[in-house]
């Protein structure tokens, strides 16, 4: 663990992270999730569909202009080393916000959009980082996944 309150994560793939995910499923269940940050488990996984979602299906928006310049030039960094924490869902990206669901209910919506992402033949533009290659998809998902799953820290 980097810090006490987050878990030092790392995937390759996404399905490592829905791996990861199902475990952390059960390791609630037996009381041994205490979750950092602001959102539940399940509104971590509702925020990791709704992104993968996106790829598949488009953004509403993409970020201001001055975002998306700024993201481009440390796109490298984020998809290789990490996610920074604490950036607020943009207010335009609304529909990324989590739903209420239980973890159980947000793990199977995030594994049929994992499902969806895996299959798809082209991705659509990034509201933040606009084109990325089928191998920077993967690495923004992984980064993203580690990012908030990170959150849940395992006790015991």
């Amino acid at each position: 663990m980097k810090r006490k309150d987050r878990m030092d994560l790392r995937f390759e793939t996404v399905d490592e992270g829905i791996a990861y995910a199902e475990k952390l499923v059960e390791w609630e269940k037996a009381g041994k999730v205490k979750m950092g940050g602001k959102w539940t488990l399940a509104e971590n996984f509702s925020h990791l569909e709704k992104a993968m979602q996106m790829s598949v299906d488009g953004p509403k928006r993409l970020a201001p202009k001055l975002i998306m310049m700024g993201a481009k030039l440390r796109k490298n960094a984020f998809l290789n080393k990490g996610l920074p924490s604490g950036i607020p869902v943009n207010p335009k990206l609304a529909d990324l916000k989590p739903e209420g669901l239980s973890a159980e209910e947000g793990l199977v919506k995030l594994k049929e959009s994992a499902k969806l992402l895996g299959e798809a033949n082209e991705y659509k533009v990034h509201p933040v980082f606009g084109e990325l290659s089928d191998e920077e998809v993967n690495k923004f998902h992984c980064r993203h996944m580690e990012l908030h799953l990170s959150h849940a820290v395992v006790t015991g």
